[in-house]
């Protein structure tokens, strides 16, 4: 009975399983779908706002060009005198005095060509400039043609001037010129006082007088020079506008146009050119919407918004002041996804939920758990924490096993390898250190060697020069007192060679050689002092002696340059014993940091200009002094940048630099503190200094140490 109660609550909950998936995979589903819906209005949408400013684009086109054609024969005209052809076909019309128009004997194919031209004034009153104006406005009719050709949505086309005349296109026998024409909005929104920036403009939509019905107008203002001369236009039926929403279909939504002054301008259902009256834009909005029209409209344009139960989209039109809007109830999408849907999809996903839920109890007895003990096991193991084997199918045992030698094994090479790296660390310093010292050491002492050679050749005949000089002048003063009146040639000789001055400038010349050759034995000595080679054991050192052989070394970096004034180094050295040491090794310990000194010292000097570092020129001071508990202090500090802390506290590691490629190993640091503190059992550190740059403080003892290894042989 266990068994099958067990068994029943496996299928509940597979079953359950089931179920929380189906539903949650058709919700799934059906956000996706609804989204992808949404997307494919949106596109739809944005696909006929491009369509419909293509056609508004094309109408905004041709009236630049009108106006530009315009104001060229204008120009033209006034240039060279406008043709008789054209003008000769004007005449006066008999039938209403006072008025002009095209001559009224033209036959079809002209009146086709030419279009009607009427207006206000005697014939034997027009102005030159009203013959040119006349002139410019027969030649568009040509353009005004080929506009309605191209552009179906155009009834007329026409110049209104404001010297009482109007050229139109197509001719109308029904249409006749009135001087209330210049008071319309097609005339009137182009003056200058409403138009003052020139540019084309869109008027209301109005009933045409000449039985077009509603229509909208496209115009712009023609100007000679600074002069307004008058309008050219083109009208727009409403039938085209209409046609284009009625292409739009989608679900029970509705597209529609809504123009200035919330006009109606296009709508399926609402508008049409045969209409007598111009309908507000708040009639084609459902009821629920015709409150929120505000809201809509202060939206970002092209975002689908969500109002009520409707969706709704606008956007404004780039090529006239109006707005393409559609709107659709938000249920109507989601029916018609739920009935599309809902059958093609349950059933399969019920049946995959059943297979999924089975498969997945088997792989969570199977696999799953099995895996999720391997991964314990093996965090455990890399953890070191000794894990116990997990209940899991004997089929996993031989896993579990494996992982456990491996990562026995790996721990012991891990072991293996740490101590390789340490070893041959330490072996590389002293590989370094030994080659460095021993290539410079043996230069030093060369050096030292073939300059104690003639040094001492030259000390050694100073003496002996000194004497002969003496008893030389000796016998030249004899001379003087047994011989005072020489020969004239002899007399003539002492006066050209100056014999008093010779005489008190000899001794000079001979104690300043002297000085020479004992400052030439002191550098000497300092070579030697620095280059001194190290032996298996220690000996007592000078500190003084091996700092001030280190910085005849670097003589040559701190001496001035055209970048520079020389670098200072300021000693403030305290009395102190000899030091119980291996001397080369120190030496090499002072150089390295006194050189990185120098230079954190240049790469400070690239900011600062010659004048700042005269000012305040580059420092580094050297101060020993022996502590109460018997050790000695070394502090070398510079004037530089200093160090980030993140940099200080890195310093001294193995192949640590900041400096560019091939101006840094990273050893300098690393050797100088195996040398001080493995080596000699001091310590060296590095902190920021009161000036703003580092200080290094080197710790000695005085006595001999306790050493872990012998010096590194040079």
């Amino acid at each position: 009975m266990e068994f099958f109660r067990r068994y029943t609550r496996i299928i509940a909950s597979t079953f359950l399983i089931v179920v929380l998936v189906s539903v949650g995979l058709f919700a799934l589903q059906f956000r996706t779908l609804y989204v992808h819906e949404i997307n494919i209005l949106q596109n739809r949408f944005v696909e006929s706002t491009i369509n419909l400013d293509s056609i508004l684009k094309s109408t905004t086109d041709q009236i630049d060009a009108l106006q530009v054609v315009a104001e060229a024969e204008l120009d033209l005209n006034r240039r060279e005198p406008p043709s008789r052809l054209f003008y000769n076909l004007i005449r006066e019309n008999s039938p209403q005095p006072g008025f002009y128009n095209l001559q009224p004997d033209l036959d079809v194919q002209q009146k086709g060509s030419w279009g009607r031209l009427m207006g206000r004034s005697p014939l034997n009153q027009r102005s030159p400039q009203l013959r040119r104006e006349l002139d410019m406005a027969l030649h568009l009719y040509a353009l005004f043609k080929a506009t309605l050709q191209d552009i179906p949505s155009v009834a007329w086309a026409y110049y209104t001037s404001k010297q009482a005349f109007m050229s139109i296109y197509p001719s109308s026998e029904d249409w006749i010129y009135e001087d209330v024409m210049l008071d319309l909005d097609f005339y009137k929104l182009g003056l200058p006082e409403n138009n003052p920036n020139r540019k084309r403009f869109w008027t209301n939509a109005y009933i045409d007088t000449a039985g077009k019905g509603l229509m909208v107008t496209n115009a712009a203002p023609v100007y000679e020079d600074d002069e307004f001369k008058g309008t050219v236009s083109l009208d727009l039926t409403l039938n085209e506008l209409n046609t284009f929403v009625k292409n739009f279909s989608y679900a029970q939504g509705s597209l529609f146009i809504v123009g200035q002054d919330n006009q109606l301008l296009a709508h399926p259902t609402l508008v049409s050119s045969a209409e007598q009256s111009v309908e507000p834009a708040t009639e084609a909005f459902p009821a629920e919407l015709r409150p929120h029209l505000g809201q809509i409209f202060q939206a970002a344009p092209m975002a689908i918004q969500t109002v009520g139960s409707y969706l709704v989209l606008y956007q404004n039109m780039k090529y006239a002041p109006w707005r393409l809007v559609f709107w659709v109830p938000q249920s109507t999408i989601v029916f018609s996804l739920l009935g599309a849907t809902i059958l093609g999809s349950i059933v399969p996903l019920l049946g995959v939920g059943l297979m999924l839920a089975i498969a997945t109890w088997l792989i969570q007895r199977d696999f799953i758990a099995p895996a999720q003990g391997l991964v314990n096991y093996i965090q455990a193991e890399n953890q070191n924490l000794a894990p116990t084997l997990p209940a899991v199918p004997e089929a996993w045992h031989p896993w579990f096993l494996t992982i456990s030698t491996i990562f026995q094994e790996n721990r012991k090479l891990l072991q293996e390898l740490e101590a390789k790296i340490v070893a041959l660390q330490s072996a590389q310093l002293q590989l370094v250190q030994s080659e460095k010292m021993s290539a410079l050491g043996n230069l030093v002492s060369g050096v030292a060697h073939e300059i104690n050679n003639p040094v001492g050749f030259i000390a050694g005949n100073l003496k002996p020069a000194k004497e002969y000089t003496v008893s030389l002048f000796k016998l030249i003063d004899l001379y003087q007192t047994r011989l005072p009146h020489p020969d004239p040639e002899l007399k003539n000789f002492l006066e050209e060679m100056d014999l008093t001055y010779v005489q008190q400038d000899l001794p000079k010349l001979l104690t300043s050689m002297t000085l020479g050759v004992e400052r030439i034995c002191e550098i000497s000595t300092s070579l030697r002092t620095f280059s001194r080679a190290d032996k298996d054991n220690t000996t007592n050192f000078d500190i003084h002696a091996g700092i001030d052989s280190t910085l005849l070394i670097l003589k040559h970096r701190l001496k001035a340059n055209n970048r520079r004034p020389e670098i200072k180094i300021i000693k403030k050295y305290g009395l102190l014993p000899e030091v119980n040491c291996f001397p080369g090794q120190l030496n090499q310990v002072f150089m390295n940091i006194l050189a990185n000194a120098i230079d954190a010292l240049e790469e400070a000097n690239q900011e600062r200009s010659f004048g700042s570092l005269y000012t305040n020129p580059n420092c580094i001071t050297i101060q020993t002094t022996l502590e109460e508990d018997g050790w000695v202090a070394i502090c070398i500090t510079d004037t530089g940048l200093g160090m980030p802390e993140a940099v200080r506290q890195r310093v001294f590691d193995h192949l640590f630099t900041t400096k560019a490629v091939g101006k840094g190993t990273g050893l300098g640091l690393a050797i100088a503190h195996q040398i001080v503190t493995q080596i000699h059992g001091g310590s060296l550190s590095c902190r920021a200094a009161l000036s703003g740059g580092s200080e290094f403080v080197i710790r000695l003892p005085v006595g001999a140490a306790t050493y872990e290894s012998k010096a590194l042989s040079v």
